[in-house]
């Protein structure tokens, strides 16, 4: 889950590589369309703004969201009643430790290609879930716990150009994003069937064993989420801004 945001801010910081004109503020680094190794320059400059991601501030005049804590407001996990599980108030730390393991940029097709590693994340947030365990309802609530350690993430970025008043410029498509969960040190939920100890003992030994068999269910939704989000702040960021200003000659 987490990690996931660490695309959206290089979403952000792509759509920031420009000339300090207008908008950008000058501690945004410039990459030029010419570079003989655009890829590396943008690598570079995305390590120069990393200390800036934690709270948001990537210079005067332009500030995004957060990246410590990340904040997914809500996920729903089944439908039906034999499952059923909401996750609400989700906070996830250590997205801000990304590295950059691999990144392709291409200018003329307005491409970036990514791989990060976040090396790890802290989880935390609430939740509800109600199921039928042997053909009883089983009820529970409270707080949850996960980590993760290096966790892998995947991203492909793609930007079309427009004309508007005799001046290009750039439109993200939606974000492909695939996340890859890093080794799972741990797996809480508090006040899990505080009457049924032995229920609740085998639902963690379930969870330590296999934590798949809950969080692949996870995964899809919060891919989207992060997509969906990513996408439209980053349009937001590029908004008034021409191709040339973005990348300059």
């Amino acid at each position: 889950m987490e990690k996931c945001f660490v695309i959206i801010k290089f979403l952000l910081i792509c759509g920031s590589f420009a000339s300090v004109i207008g908008k950008l503020p000058p501690t945004i680094p410039v990459c030029s369309r010419y570079h003989p190794n655009l890829s590396e320059c943008v690598m570079d400059a995305i390590r120069v703004l990393q200390p800036r991601l934690a709270s948001g501030d990537l210079g005067p005049g332009l500030k995004v969201p957060s990246l410590e804590p990340l904040v997914i407001p809500q996920i729903q996990i089944g439908e039906d009643k034999t499952l059923k599980v909401d996750l609400s108030n989700v906070l996830i730390h250590g997205a801000s430790k990304f590295k950059i393991e691999k990144l392709r940029a291409n200018y003329n097709e307005l491409k970036f290609d990514a791989l990060l590693t976040i090396p790890k994340m802290k989880i935390f947030g609430k939740y509800k879930l109600n199921f039928v365990f042997f053909n009883q309802i089983v009820k529970g609530e409270g707080e949850i716990f996960t980590e993760f350690e290096n966790s892998k993430i995947k991203a492909a970025i793609k930007a079309h150009r427009f004309i508007h008043k005799g001046q290009e410029f750039a439109r993200l498509e939606p974000i492909e994003i695939k996340f890859q969960r890093g080794k799972v040190r741990e797996v809480k939920l508090s006040n899990l069937f505080p009457n049924n100890p032995v229920l609740s003992e085998v639902i963690h030994a379930v969870l330590k064993s296999n934590p798949d068999f809950a969080l692949n269910n996870v995964y899809p939704q919060v891919n989207n989420y992060l997509s969906k989000f990513g996408t439209e702040v980053a349009n937001k960021i590029f908004e008034g801004i021409s191709i040339d200003e973005l990348f300059p000659k």
